[in-house]
């Protein structure tokens, strides 16, 4: 299932704004959350600073109800960590398939931990803009929710929505993490989203910007 209609994701955004403080997750519940080790590059999520990423994106996973994840911008392993704790949750089981990529060979290491915890967890190594136009058209894998954390440019961003954009399904979404870059902005706005509508998400540290396909 996905959202049916904008309503209904102005809805679930609209639960995150009348929020105190998050409750929807904790990582000291996370599987193999301890054992990713320190960051590489980037963002620091729920290690101290940003408190709000998690709830966030657990929100829209909630109401979305996804069969299918792909995200880029693996580093670590904290984005891909979080989704697969918070879907075993919230399905009661490992029945959501998690794809993640990242370029970099060092974060090998973190995904063999999480696919050794979850069998539904599939690690993509390779530059994005190379490697994920002929994996979606090799998979055609059908899309209920995207999270674009990859390459932090221009052409990283453009390159990245734009082969995303055909495998998503009606009713799902885009998450663009960073919105305050321009180059992720400006690489996103212009990859075309005809029949797409955007929000941007509150509370979001560092800003982030849903497209939910209609």
């Amino acid at each position: 299932m996905a959202f049916n209609s904008v309503k209904e994701l102005e809805e679930s955004l609209s639960r995150i704004i009348s929020k105190d403080k998050p409750d929807l997750y904790d990582v000291n519940e996370f599987k193999v959350w301890k054992d990713l080790g320190e960051r590489f590059t980037g963002d620091i999520w729920n290690d101290g600073k940003y408190t709000w990423k998690m709830h966030c994106h657990s929100q829209i996973l909630k109401d979305v109800n996804p069969k299918t994840i792909f995200e880029t911008g693996f580093n670590r392993g904290t984005s891909a960590c979080m989704f697969l704790n918070q879907l075993r949750k919230f399905n009661g089981g490992d029945t959501v398939k998690v794809y993640s990529n990242d370029i970099n060979p060092r974060s090998l290491v973190n995904a063999k931990k999480l696919s050794a915890e979850f069998s539904n967890f599939e690690f993509v190594l390779g530059d994005s803009m190379v490697k994920l136009e002929p994996f979606l058209k090799e998979t055609n894998p059908e899309l209920d929710y995207v999270f674009i954390d990859g390459a932090h440019s221009y052409e990283g961003a453009k390159s990245d929505t734009i082969a995303f954009q055909p495998y998503v399904k009606k009713g799902g979404v885009i998450v663009v993490d960073d919105w305050w870059i321009d180059g992720v902005k400006n690489g996103t706005l212009d990859s075309g989203w005809d029949g797409w509508e955007a929000f941007e998400i509150p509370k979001y540290e560092r800003k982030a910007l849903v497209f939910i396909k209609l």
